[in-house]
């Protein structure tokens, strides 16, 4: 129940300061109760996935059921509700601010300690040798973190040498995209390896949410980048880094003769790895996309751009998140009141 929660909160952050909530709703309504549950008995619950191959599609904590399924139902919310109405100006994306960094940065701090439930947890006890398990995904975890951590500042610095600092909720979304990619290899894979799957993990982040601007798709949080993007990039990663030995510990399966490309288990268990990811993909953009759609042609998939001028929650709840000012024309002495972020 706490993963299918968390596959609906991601595809918050995709549609996020222009969408209904009845909209939001109606397509978690279906992803929670139709498309997660039959994903995760896929792969978790005996289905056809976890019997692909030798060793079935490998998903140690949910780069499938969770992570892509709900970064591609963000993908397809962003496109069909649109850009926010400031967001491209003359086919050129601009920077939305966001109102709080303390608040970003603790949110991460939030998801990196709750990982260690997210990923370790996954073993589902500590008896039986699951210690070991839980104890190297706990390493693996904090090593892809913090890997996505420092490429994420590298990067972002060389960017524009012109600040002292990067920019920081970038960096912080690297942080994450760092916990997703290792998400579903976690258990499978060597301390080593968790160095190179967070460090790509952070550079397949930045590299998807340039292509998303590109493409004028308005990801408010890059979820899209972050959950689907890095999610993908750590299931290949299972195919290419998973060892024998670690394969044992994970599922019992001893012996097999599938495992990691670069361990010299041939490209089997990579392919397994993708048709799994191609699937999940497809099923997740399917379910999603009737969701979105019923919300489209019922005429409450987005709000007018006056009310999300003025902000959601005081049209939706009632109450002012944001501080507010009084601008008033020169010419005309009209006076509006706008939301006021901080630069």
């Amino acid at each position: 129940m706490c993963f299918a929660g968390i596959c609906a909160a991601i595809v918050s952050g995709g549609i996020a300061e222009r969408t209904n909530f009845l909209a939001f709703c109606c397509n978690n309504f279906i992803l929670v109760t139709i498309a997660y549950p039959c994903v995760a008995h896929w792969e978790w619950g005996g289905g056809w996935l976890s019997r692909l191959g030798e060793n079935g599609h490998l998903d140690f904590a949910g780069d499938g059921p969770v992570h892509l399924m709900g970064g591609t139902s963000a993908l397809v919310g962003a496109i069909l509700a649109g850009p926010r109405f400031e967001k491209f100006v003359d086919g050129k994306p601009r920077t939305i601010v966001g109102y709080s960094l303390t608040l970003v940065a603790l949110g991460v701090f939030i998801l990196w300690f709750g990982w260690y439930g997210f990923n370790p947890g996954s073993t589902l006890g500590l008896s039986l040798g699951k210690s070991l398990l839980s104890g190297k995904v706990a390493v693996n975890t904090s090593i892809s973190a913090s890997t996505a951590a420092v490429v994420g500042f590298i990067i972002f610095s060389l960017k524009d040498l012109s600040k002292e600092i990067p920019d920081i909720s970038s960096i912080m979304n690297a942080v994450v995209a760092g916990l997703v990619s290792i998400t579903g290899p976690a258990g499978c894979v060597e301390p080593w390896a968790a160095v190179v799957i967070g460090g790509c993990g952070a550079i397949v982040y930045i590299v998807s949410a340039r292509i998303l601007l590109l493409c004028r798709i308005d990801d408010p949080v890059e979820a899209v980048a972050v959950h689907m993007c890095a999610s993908l990039w750590g299931s290949m990663a299972t195919g290419l880094f998973c060892t024998q030995d670690n394969i044992f510990l994970a599922t019992g399966n001893a012996d097999t003769p599938d495992y990691g490309a670069f361990y010299g288990g041939g490209g089997e268990q990579l392919g397994v790895q993708l048709l799994g990811e191609l699937v999940i993909f497809a099923w997740a953009a399917f379910w999603s996309t009737i969701g979105f759609s019923i919300a489209k042609f019922g005429n409450f998939l987005t709000l007018t751009r006056d009310i999300e001028k003025k902000g959601l929650d005081s049209f939706g709840y009632g109450a002012n998140s944001w501080a507010r000012v009084q601008i008033t024309d020169a010419q005309t002495h009209e006076t509006d009141e706008v939301q006021f972020r901080i630069q």
